[in-house]
């Protein structure tokens, strides 16, 4: 149902699944990321990807989200700190 309890509070996260009464993925489905860093070559691809928000509807704390994709022969790898 998208509810979630932190120190003491009761949060409230946009349904985006309605099928399911879920919050999937329930902050950055739909959001734009800035692109950081990108570089591709003979053998493969990278890409570094950030999403910053002081808040979103129920979550209301600061973040910082980067995510490294990296595409080779091997496959892709990702990475997220």
């Amino acid at each position: 149902g998208g509810k979630y309890s932190f120190a003491n509070q009761t949060h409230q996260l946009n349904i985006n699944f309605p099928e399911e009464n879920n919050a999937i993925h329930g902050l950055v489905y739909d959001q734009n990321f800035v692109v950081l860093h990108s570089e591709a070559g003979s053998k493969g691809a990278k890409i570094v990807l950030m999403l910053s928000s002081e808040r979103f509807v129920g979550f209301p704390f600061w973040f910082e989200l980067r995510i490294t994709y990296v595409f080779s022969d091997e496959g892709i790898t990702m990475e997220s700190e």
